[in-house]
């Protein structure tokens, strides 16, 4: 395990995961506190052929992530770009025509009609957004990249200019700069507004950060609007 797994306990008291290999036994590893951890033979609910399941136990203080909104923000601004499908358990309501028992029925009419609410549970797939910038730019269409700009960056008009590029040497990354059609919102307020995020950095598709201090682009630079993704950075990069 990696540092990426074992910060499950900044949020959680104990971790479980429920494994099974093609042709294997299901086993079970269970840490509490990253302190000690145990194997053995796993008798929950038995994983079809392959797969794992991961089990934290929440600290009290952590319960906002049970929270349906909580979780759809953090997918949404860590993982949109993830290409394999991340789905949320969610509830979702929907309404039923049903004969309402209280109206008034005409004789040789339809029995009038009302909409009664039915609460039901669905996986519902979070990460739908395309990572643009993996593709190669003659297969990208000037719809994809306004479409992609105006998601991503919560803008309304479409770019002036974009350059989609990317570069190989001791460090390798793709990356993709727009130019805005007009003044971004934060800088008709303040032209050295020191808030203003223009670059996002990912890894491996992952988001990492927009904080950056000028250390990518230059504060004159800061109306222009980007993503820079590597594949040679570790996760913890930042």
């Amino acid at each position: 395990f990696g540092v990426g797994f074992y910060s499950a306990f900044l949020v959680a008291d104990k971790v479980t995961v429920v494994t099974k290999a093609a042709d294997g036994e299901q086993l079970r590893w269970e840490s509490t506190e990253a302190s000690t951890y145990t194997i053995s033979k796993d008798d929950s609910a038995p994983i079809e052929e392959t797969g794992t399941r991961l089990i934290l136990t929440l600290k009290e203080e952590a319960d906002k992530y049970t929270d349906d909104f909580t979780l759809r923000d953090l997918l949404k601004k860590y993982s949109e770009f993830i290409s394999f499908p991340i789905e949320l358990w969610t509830e979702k309501t929907e309404y039923d025509q049903v004969p309402d028992p209280d109206a008034e029925v005409k004789e040789g009419e339809e029995p009038p009609m009302k909409s009664v609410p039915r609460k039901t549970n669905v996986w519902e797939k979070v990460n739908a957004a395309k990572p643009l910038w993996m593709r190669a730019p003659k297969d990208v269409s000037k719809e994809e990249y306004e479409e992609f700009y105006k998601t991503t960056f919560r803008a309304y008009d479409a770019p002036e200019a974009h350059v989609h590029f990317s570069l190989e040497g001791q460090v390798e990354f793709r990356a993709m700069l727009f130019c805005p059609g007009s003044v971004p919102w934060e800088l008709t307020q303040d032209m050295f507004n020191d808030k203003v995020k223009p670059i996002k950095l990912f890894v491996k598709r992952v988001f990492i950060s927009d904080s950056f201090d000028e250390q990518l682009l230059p504060r004159w630079l800061s109306f222009l609007k980007g993503v820079v993704d590597s594949e040679a950075l570790p996760l913890n990069v930042s």
